[in-house]
């Protein structure tokens, strides 16, 4: 089973979305896009493991711009209003109210194959499947590699899925060290299937 990323779930793939509106991946945030009001996971509860699915989670103005984007998180921030540790960095909120430090992207959509709405077999909401190139798949592997190895309860073993700009999960990455996902994934966020398709649409710039 491939790994959903949700608000604070399992892997990758985000990543969770209340008000998913349109995906543009230009500077201005779209008050209806992914994380502008919770729905990635937006529960309180802790940090799910990786492979889960949650919602979307609010994110500081600090937070880069882009269609998608998939960060290693560096550190936790005392505040979202805390300077960066290294420009390029950004400070976001996660649905279970960790304030994050996330490095620059290690994936956007250019590493995307394809991306497409579909309901998942265990029919709990619409999810965004995501396909890798050969090199987003190394990519992904690489960075989920790094968060297994920081180790459970460590801010590294988390990863941030953004979208437009908004923090749409940042699942806990269940896996142990030396070992790589690299088949692709899923962004779970409470998304209706006109949001999925819009976030897709978004994504692979169709």
């Amino acid at each position: 089973m491939r790994p959903i990323a949700t608000g604070v779930a399992a892997l990758f793939l985000l990543l969770p979305l209340a008000g998913c509106g349109d995906a543009e991946s230009s500077g201005e945030q779209d008050p209806d896009a992914p994380g502008s009001s919770e729905t990635v996971p937006a529960s309180e509860e802790p940090a799910s493991d990786w492979p889960a699915s949650n919602e979307p989670t609010s994110t500081s103005p600090t937070a880069p711009t882009v269609a998608l984007g998939i960060h290693p998180v560096v550190a936790a921030a005392d505040s979202v209003d805390a300077e960066p540790s290294e420009a390029g960095n950004a400070i976001v909120v996660a649905a279970d109210g960790a304030v994050l430090e996330i490095g620059p992207a290690a994936l956007t959509e250019a590493d995307v194959l394809s991306a497409s709405a579909e309901m998942p077999e265990n029919g709990v909401g619409w999810v965004v499947r995501i396909e890798f190139t050969d090199e987003g798949n190394a990519r992904f592997g690489d960075l989920t590699e790094a968060a297994g190895c920081a180790g459970t309860g460590d801010p590294g073993n988390r990863i941030a899925i953004m979208a437009d700009g908004e923090l749409v999960s940042a699942p806990a990455v269940t896996i142990d060290c030396g070992v790589r996902l690299e088949d692709g994934t899923d962004i779970a966020g409470n998304f209706t299937e006109q949001e999925a398709t819009d976030l897709a649409a978004s994504i692979t710039g169709r």
